[in-house]
């Protein structure tokens, strides 16, 4: 129980820190700490590399999930971790993707290991608390590295947002993710 708690804390002070950073605010994405009054506490965390061809491939997906569940107030962020990649490379990949996420640069990973993700893309569903409501893989079109199918048979993400957008408890919570690896 104060797991969840620990770390809904801890993404909001990176929230704040990366709100005040003024030296890296001259060319930093967009990101903003304020809620919308519907679901304020429902966050949508996606890991991604601007140079892995799964998240590249995932944009118009990530795309219509965040135009139909931003209005009921879900938030969603693009957690780019490491810094291989300047912020100008970060905005370049959101404006060639069409992509309004908010943007988390955790250069030092300290986000990406307090939430263990290892892949890119990864995604976490955070609640109100602080919880993990879901985390794994977008859907199962890739199902190992290299391997696609034509089309997925599974839709991991669609179905837990769904089902928390419900109010239900019945999904599949954790996942395996497949993509890039995150260097340690």
């Amino acid at each position: 129980m104060l797991r969840p708690r620990l770390i809904g804390l801890f993404m909001l002070l990176i929230f704040i820190a990366s709100c005040n950073n003024k030296e890296a605010g001259k060319d930093r994405p967009s990101v903003s700490a304020s809620y919308p009054e519907k679901n304020p506490g429902i966050r949508v965390f996606y890991f991604l590399s601007p140079e892995c061809p799964l998240c590249q491939s995932y944009t118009p997906l990530i795309r219509e999930l965040q135009e139909k569940y931003t209005p009921k107030g879900y938030l969603f962020f693009g957690v780019f971790p490491g810094n291989q990649y300047s912020e100008t490379e970060v905005k370049t990949f959101l404006h060639d993707y069409n992509l309004k996420l908010h943007v988390i640069m955790d250069t030092d990973k300290k986000l990406t290991h307090t939430l263990g993700a290892s892949i890119t893309p990864e995604v976490f569903i955070m609640g109100a608390h602080g919880q993990i409501l879901y985390s794994g893989r977008i859907d199962n079109w890739a199902w190992e590295t290299g391997q696609k199918r034509l089309k997925a048979t599974e839709h991991d993400l669609v179905d837990a947002l769904n089902a928390i957008d419900a109010g239900k408890a019945t999904y599949q919570k954790k996942t395996q993710a497949v993509g890039c690896i995150i260097e340690k």
